[in-house]
């Protein structure tokens, strides 16, 4: 007995980073007995392992099938068609194109002819006018007629614009059709390479049923990664923002109205674990220091990953409305939720890379879950100021982007250098006075980086000698930080200093 020919719909999608789970059902009403289905057709990047089927009630219940109604006796995963020939595809992408080439002669020659019946309207009609009012007045005919033969001529010429218009429209698709040939054998080729599948599926009932046969399976071709638009409004002191996702698929399905749910998981369909290299300790060359290095110098920090922010487990997001997702591997947005946080607006300046303010906007995510790495796209309440990002983040902890400059703040950085030559030895002093003005009619808090060099060779030495007032935190990397507030109209000034002392002759020059 043939199996029956199953035509089942996607109901149902989880989008992976990588991969997609879909999930397929189709409709049947089975009596007693042993029935075998078949799904013929699924796609190239179906991994064959991945697949489970499954009964399920067809009651509103979507109660799972007992086995005492339908019993799943075997499924097995087949390859459909064979491997083709480079040589054949070509032969069949160059018949495609004699077959344009055809089909647009035949097009131009159509239109040839349209264009020549309307050119024999037009001057029917310019040169009926006359004719037409003399065989009225000598009563050869009515007025009705003349303008029944009038109305044709309109109609007429209409009629053959329109087939003019559709012929200019075929010919153009003729011509795209022709341009992308090339792109369509490669991808023939490589189509040609990879079978298509079907499943067979033997279930048994006991007694009649109405039940749905669901298949899901693992799919190679698409993806998604999350994004964000943040609108800041400033006097409110607040941010409106939106999680997205953009979802992509090449799979050769189209997934049509579809329940989606996307997934930060990774599935491994072989099963196996990450193989370990060895891993290596070595002593170093020279020794620098006689302290302790600590285990984490020697061990080596842990990777950051999503991990630590999820409890190792992945993050899943259901799309609450159905959504289409075509498979031309075109970008399609889905939102994911939207939530208000509260922010604090400050400046950060750093002189010594750029002169202007930058806004920076410090929120906190209120939610209980996490927010993942990815772009955001900016406004200032409802204007586009740019893109930021942020990294991963935990709920309720804080995290920070910009929103463009503040020209109303002006920057001024000035270094004063002086030199004093020994005999082996150059010393020079650098002096750097920051000057920070407040032009607005408020109170502005800032953060204000500096940055001074440092030395990891003995020959050159860099002393840090004094800063006015003292940086609100100092580093051994020579990062300074002050926290102040300029009241709106007044002027704030920094000063720091340090020193260079360096072999005369071995001028010193900025580590790559």
């Amino acid at each position: 007995m043939e199996p029956i020919t199953l035509e089942a719909v996607t109901n149902a999608v989880v989008v992976y980073p990588g991969h997609a789970q879909v999930t397929k059902r189709a409709y049947l009403e089975f009596k007693p007995g042993q029935h075998e289905t078949l799904l013929a057709g699924l796609p190239v990047g179906l991994i064959p392992g991945s697949l489970t089927v499954s009964a399920k009630s067809a009651k509103k219940t979507k109660k799972k099938a007992t086995a005492g109604e339908v019993t799943i006796v075997r499924v097995s995963v087949e390859g459909e068609g064979k491997e083709r020939a480079p040589e054949e595809v070509e032969a069949e992408v160059v018949r495609a194109a004699e077959k344009i080439e055809e089909t647009r002669r035949r097009l131009t020659e159509k239109q040839k002819t349209l264009n020549e019946k309307k050119k024999f309207f037009l001057e029917l009609a310019r040169g009926s006018s006359h004719s037409l009012s003399d065989s009225i007045s000598s009563g050869k005919l009515s007025l009705n007629q003349c303008d029944s033969l009038e109305k044709y001529l309109f109609e007429a010429i209409e009629s053959t614009d329109n087939e003019l218009i559709t012929i200019d429209q075929k010919l153009e698709k003729l011509d795209r059709d022709r341009d992308n040939l090339g792109t369509r054998r490669d991808e023939k080729i490589e189509r040609s390479k990879r079978q298509t599948y079907r499943v067979i599926t033997a279930v048994e009932l006991e007694e009649p049923a109405a039940f749905y046969l669901e298949f899901s399976y693992l799919l190679e071709g698409a993806g998604w990664y999350p994004y964000y638009d943040a609108r800041v409004f400033p006097d409110e002191e607040k941010v409106i923002f939106t999680t997205c996702a953009a979802v992509h698929q090449k799979t050769n399905e189209s997934w049509e109205a579809v329940e989606l749910t996307l997934s930060t998981g990774r599935p491994s369909p072989g099963g196996s674990s990450v193989p370990l290299d060895p891993w290596v300790l070595k002593l170093p060359e020279e020794k620098e220091s006689r302290k302790h290095p600590g285990l984490e110098a020697v061990l080596g920090q842990p990777a950051a990953t999503n991990a630590a922010f999820t409890d190792g487990l992945p993050l899943t997001f259901a799309i609450s409305l159905p959504e289409t997702i075509l498979p031309d591997g075109s970008i399609h947005r889905v939102t994911i939720g939207q939530e208000e946080f509260p922010v604090v607006i400050d400046h950060v300046l750093v002189p010594r890379q750029s002169e202007y303010a930058y806004r920076r906007v410090t929120a906190q995510n209120d939610t209980d879950r996490n927010l993942l790495p990815g772009a955001i796209n900016v406004f200032r309440e409802h204007d586009y100021v740019g893109t930021s990002r942020i990294d991963a983040v935990a709920p309720k902890a804080k995290f920070e982007f910009f929103i463009g400059t503040d020209e109303r703040i002006i920057v001024l950085r000035a270094l004063h250098i002086s030199k004093v030559g020994k005999r082996f030895a150059q010393r020079s002093t650098v002096q750097a006075k920051i000057r920070v003005t407040n032009t607005t009619e408020q109170d502005i808090p800032v953060l204000l980086i500096e940055q001074h060099p440092i030395s990891r060779t003995k020959d050159l030495t860099i002393k840090f000698t004094e800063a006015k007032p003292k940086p609100s935190r100092q580093t051994k990397r020579g990062i300074l930080n002050w926290n102040f507030e300029i009241k709106a109209g007044d002027t704030k000034e920094l000063k720091y200093s340090y020193q260079i002392e360096h072999p005369k002759g071995r001028k010193p020059v900025e580590s790559e």
